[in-house]
Order: C-alpha cells, then structure tokens, then sequence
C-alpha cells in the first residue's frame, strides 16, 4: 500500500472546522468517511519501513490494524473526522480514504484522538539522547502529566542450527515507557510507575506519602499513578485552598 505524508494545516479544511469541545462527538459520524483533503497537501514521500518486514512476521505492527473513526485536532481548536489507526513500529498515525493509506505530518500542532486515546507528538529522553514522537496523553492538566509511549520492537528470526532445534520466526515485541511533563520540564523525563521513582519525581514527597498511606491507592496501575499525580498537581497548584 502507498504511505504518504500529509500536511494538515489549518487552511486545508475548510468546511470540516469544529470547535475543540466537540472533539470527539463527531467521530461516528458519516463525514468519517467522507474526509477530504486537497491533494496541494499530500506528499509524494512515502513510508517504506512495513515494506521491509519479512512475510513470516508473527505479529502486527499495529495496536489495532482496524482503521477506527478518529478525529484530528489541529492548533488545539479545530478538528476533522477520519479513519486512522496507530503504526507502533513507524511511530506514525495512518489514515485511510478511498482505499488508499496515508500518513500524517508530525508536528507537534496535529493530534489524533483515537477511541479514548489523545496522541500528541512530545520531545522526550531516551538513551542520553533528545528525540520526539507519538505518545498516549494519560492525564490532560495544566501541571504535571503523564504520557504513554507503545513500541513494536522488530526482533528477527533464527534459523535452526541442527534438526534437534527448531527456527524461531521474526516477531514483535512490545516496548512500553511512561513520561512526565510539566510546565516546567520541556524534555519530558522517562519515568517508572513505581513508589520510589514517582514521588521523587513529583515533590512533596512527606504529603504524598500521607496521601498513600490514608488512601487506598497502592501504585498498581496507571490509574492511581494518575490519580497520585493529580493529588500532587493540587499541592502544586498555589490556588488550590
């Protein structure tokens, strides 16, 4: 399939502009199907790196290979339906329209609501080096927030060394982080969700582990490590009574 980039900016879709409260309540609808873009906007670049995957892959490159009713937000105000699904391994969001596969633009001014997940495209640390891509905006605050990064990690096969061994196919593996930003943090920090490491992320530790302990949050899943960030967002917020 042809994979091209898209440049969606604002000017482009006259006709389609929602307001960003509605972000989301459009998405069923049928102009899902019927999202036009100028082709001045479409690129003749186009992605090549699942054309590089061998045909005895186990696995997707995909979280979900079906092309879902999405919405697209540009500049945080205006948003358009379409169909698109998120490409783990390219790090791209795919969109389909009369059978053909293209790919947005990433810039950090377009974001892709899919289902309840906000993509956003965020600068952030891994291996001492400052790089950017898609990740799952897990909290939506003016303080501190986290975000979710999924990888399809390509591992290639083995061939089988003796008739006593068997080959091992290529596959996929899953590759999971968590990142932390603030007002403050431009570079967002890789962060475990874990005890030690959030609460010497997120200050206050003394009132946070107060919180803990009168809770019943134990650090178990991504929802109390929101729920204990948005706890300290109130500390840190010198309105909050």
């Amino acid at each position: 399939m042809i994979a091209k980039h898209i440049f969606l900016g604002t000017a482009a879709f006259f006709g389609f502009v929602f307001t960003y409260g509605q972000v989301g309540t459009n998405v069923t609808s049928a102009s899902a199907n019927t999202f036009n873009l100028p082709t001045a906007f479409l690129q003749n670049t186009a992605l090549k790196k699942n054309g590089n995957l061998p045909n005895d892959l186990v696995g997707s490159p995909y979280l979900n290979e079906n092309f879902l009713n999405a919405t697209i937000i540009a500049n945080d105000t205006s948003s358009y339906p379409a169909r698109l699904r998120y490409n783990a391994y390219a790090d791209e969001i795919e969109m389909k329209k009369d059978g053909e596969i293209t790919a947005l633009f990433k810039r950090p001014y377009l974001e892709a609501q899919i289902i309840g997940d906000r993509y956003r495209i965020i600068e952030f640390e891994r291996n001492n080096k400052t790089v950017s891509g898609y990740a799952i905006s897990l909290n939506e605050s003016d303080g501190m927030q986290l975000y979710k990064r999924v990888s399809k990690i390509f591992v290639p096969g083995k061939e089988a060394v003796s008739s006593y061994k068997q080959s091992t196919p290529p596959t996929f593996n899953d590759d999971v982080s968590y990142y932390l930003t603030s007002p403050e943090i431009k570079v967002a920090k890789e962060i475990k969700l874990k005890k030690k490491d959030l609460l010497e992320h997120l200050g206050n530790e003394e009132k946070l582990k107060e919180f803990l302990k009168q809770s019943s949050n134990k650090l178990k899943s991504e929802k109390e490590a929101i729920e204990l960030i948005e706890y300290a967002n109130t500390l840190n917020n010198p309105n909050t009574p």
